[in-house]
């Protein structure tokens, strides 16, 4: 069961990564998460549309890491309160809803969380190892598959030099002609 309960936590630690790799210190991940959490049950429960869900929560949170990219990047906003003020604004928002809504909560109907776990044939069957291995939806796996494939993009491609170089030296970077704000925009959106 902890391994379901941490592919959010994974998925947020490796976009916090690359931010930081980049010297952009993302303080808004916490609101990031409780936005995609609450457009994703609020979509699915219009909706009831997965694909649509997916689409709407990951665009809105990318309008978040926009807004935090242009204030705290383009703009030098201390990116501590900027990151405090969009974890508030989220939170904020998501009441608001509900009280437009009239509702202390979104219950989801008809939803089946098991429907859409994936059962590994043979490794469900081990004892304790099929527990561990099988039996999680498709974004538990994803989020296992992208440690590897954010270290392959961080260490072995020159979109990832060049995110640590201006991490490492933002005026080194400039020397060499790199778009600094372009990566670190681009970090803070992965």
């Amino acid at each position: 069961d902890c391994v379901y309960h941490s592919a959010p936590i994974i998925l947020c630690v490796l976009g916090g990564m690359f931010a930081y790799k980049a010297n952009v210190l993302n303080i808004a991940l916490e609101g990031m998460m409780l936005n995609g959490a609450f457009v994703s049950i609020l979509t699915y429960h219009l909706t009831q549309n997965m694909l649509l869900t997916l689409l709407l929560t990951v665009v809105s949170t990318m309008l978040y890491g926009l807004i935090f990219s242009y204030l705290g990047v383009t703009m030098k906003g201390n990116v501590i309160i900027i990151g405090l003020a969009i974890n508030m604004i989220t939170t904020a928002v998501a009441g608001f809803v509900l009280v437009v809504m009239k509702s202390a909560n979104i219950i989801l109907q008809n939803f089946d969380l098991n429907a859409l776990k994936i059962n590994i044939p043979v490794i469900e069957d081990i004892p304790v190892l099929g527990a561990i291995l099988s039996g999680h939806p498709p974004i538990t796996y994803f989020s296992f598959a992208m440690i590897f494939l954010m270290y392959v993009l961080m260490y072995h491609t020159k979109f990832g030099i060049y995110v640590r170089v201006v991490g490492e030296s933002e005026e080194a970077a400039k020397s060499i002609g790199l778009r600094t704000d372009f990566y670190k925009y681009a970090a803070v959106l992965i």
